[in-house]
């Protein structure tokens, strides 16, 4: 018999994370005890036949050591991977519901779906939530096999666990696997020591710098070693690209490259030298703050918490830091709009985004180390590319991820999750829009959207927030973005009209009487300037504190 729709909407992934913790803890424990033993055998100097059978004893208790960590291991791991498996259920039980609360529809006990009383919903949402049902239940049969199979594997002996208490991780793999989830990511970074995680970020930076599920204090250390490696191979790249275009074509053949017409040489060319000033303006941003935390130590420490410039037709995506994200109470995410590279406005985004922190800080009345935020800078679209939603929809996959690891991390430590806010402006509003859709349960509380061309969502129940609300500010006059991106579906609804969004304050005070074409788009921009009322009530937004404009 299958599971029914009752049975999984009672799965909780809390109980398994504290079964990850408790497996954690006792690993840690034997492999204590695979030390003492060691030490043991190696005071054991003399010889004889005694001796040697004391040898031997300790050898046999250092062999079924390693039988228990390893299994140790191999269960935490197991656990790790069905929490994560319930997490996802969990989340996809939560869109069921909201897709049957919009289309006025209720799901029975059983799985099967129907009209609301006194409702008379259409047949094509009763089937299409009818499918939606069948892919959790699908789906939570899946996830509990595959944890059944890993126990028995255990149980019988028939896992695959070759390593010994010598290993550089005993019981567990040496470097993340590509199929991980940030949950068992994130149950592994845990279990590792602070010398082997050391050793990993010093000598695979890479392998780390973006891990979600790692620890956002290592990332950052991951990242700044990665830093000058970059910007020390793109000079080079740079250089070689600039000696080649001088050349004319007889001369490739002579310097054995391969022909290039000077088009083509170009091209890449630029494209070098961008990623190049991009990285560049990443390193002085951080320098900038180094040195301002020498002569003002109390300054909030900035982080290089994703660093991605493996596309080479993209621009270098970075998200910056300030304050411990790793511990503070309320950390919000800022996302800006189109036409921000690296080079061009890392300094006024990450500006922006401290902006909102001291303002955060300051209606609170808390101390700074409680909150902190990132400043988030995707690949946003570029002049025409802007009647796209694609940079959306993709930049909202890595920074929903992202999240999810932040999430993960925070429980593997044992640390409370944070209150979550995502900020998303002009056509990062949409960005973040989707990416609300996109988390997982328990992710994120708030949703702030400003100067927004579309809410990323058709219903602000579509949205994933954990008991939290989606804002919206919007100034009326001088910013003709706001809700233009609603001609193009994809870009989901005006937030400004759409029901369940709550309407922040927009500077009304500055509002025009009349309408002045040439300065339709004066106003887009300064929804975070200082002195407004837009700033205050995000600001407040971000530590709960009640908003003043909020209608």
């Amino acid at each position: 018999m299958g599971l029914s729709w009752s049975d999984v909407r009672d799965w909780k992934s809390s109980y398994l994370e504290r079964q990850v913790e408790r497996l954690r803890a006792e690993r840690a424990k034997w492999l204590q005890g695979a030390v003492e033993a060691e030490a043991a055998m190696n005071k054991v100097a003399s010889s004889g036949a005694g001796v040697e059978a004391i040898r031997a004893s300790l050898r046999r208790k250092l062999a079924a050591i390693d039988v228990c960590v390893n299994k140790l291991s191999e269960l935490m791991m197991a656990t790790s991977q069905a929490c994560d498996g319930v997490w996802s259920v969990q989340t996809r039980i939560l869109e069921c519901e909201q897709y049957a609360e919009v289309h006025e529809l209720r799901i029975l006990r059983d799985g099967s779906v129907e009209s609301q009383p006194g409702k008379d919903a259409s047949g094509d949402d009763v089937k299409k939530l009818s499918g939606k049902v069948s892919e959790v239940l699908t789906y939570a049969g899946a996830v509990d096999q595959r944890y059944k199979m890993r126990m028995w594997a255990v149980a019988t002996g028939m896992y695959a666990s070759p390593e010994t208490h010598k290993s550089a991780s005993p019981g567990l793999y040496d470097f993340p696997q590509a199929e991980w989830s940030a949950s068992e990511v994130a149950g592994w970074w845990k279990a590792l020591s602070a010398a082997e995680k050391q050793d990993l970020i010093a000598r695979h930076p890479e392998m780390i710098g973006n891990l979600n599920g790692v620890d956002m204090a290592s990332r950052d250390q991951a990242n700044r070693i990665l830093l000058p490696q970059k910007i020390s191979q793109t000079e080079a790249k740079v250089q070689a690209l600039r000696a080649t275009f001088k050349m004319n074509p007889s001369e490739y053949y002579r310097h054995d490259r391969v022909p290039k017409s000077k088009v083509a040489v170009n091209s890449e060319l630029e494209w070098e030298e961008k990623r190049l000033a991009d990285l560049k303006a990443i390193r002085s941003n951080l320098e900038e703050n180094d040195k301002l935390r020498e002569s003002k130590p109390h300054t909030p420490k900035r982080g290089l918490v994703y660093m991605d410039d493996s596309k080479k037709d993209d621009r270098v995506k970075v998200a910056i830091s300030t304050g411990d994200v790793d511990r503070a109470k309320h950390v919000s995410t800022v996302l800006p709009g189109m036409n921000n590279v690296p080079s061009e406005d890392i300094g006024d985004h990450v500006k922006n985004a401290e902006r909102v922190r001291q303002h955060s800080i300051r209606n609170a009345k808390i101390s700074s180390e409680q909150v902190a935020t990132i400043a988030w800078m995707y690949d946003t679209p570029q002049g025409g590319q802007v009647v796209s939603s694609k940079y959306a929809t993709k930049a909202s996959q890595e920074i929903g991820s992202a999240l999810e690891g932040m999430h993960a991390s925070r429980h593997a430590n044992g640390i409370e999750r944070a209150h979550t806010s995502l900020l998303g402006h002009s056509y990062g509003s949409t960005t973040a829009g989707k990416v609300a859709k996109l988390v997982r349960k328990g992710v994120l509380d708030d949703l702030v959207m400003y100067g927004s061309p579309g809410a990323g969502a058709h219903d602000a129940r579509e949205y994933n927030l954990d008991h939290g609300r989606a804002y919206v500010s919007g100034i009326k006059s001088d910013d003709a973005v706001k809700g233009k991106g609603t001609l193009n579906s994809k870009f989901g609804n005006n937030p400004m009209v759409m029901p369940g969004v709550k309407h922040l304050a927009n500077n009304s005070e500055r509002d025009r009487l009349f309408f002045i074409p040439w300065k339709m788009f004066d106003r887009h921009s300064e929804y975070l300037e200082e002195g407004t009322s837009s700033l205050e009530d995000i600001s407040r937004v971000v530590t709960k504190v009640p908003v003043k404009g909020e209608r």
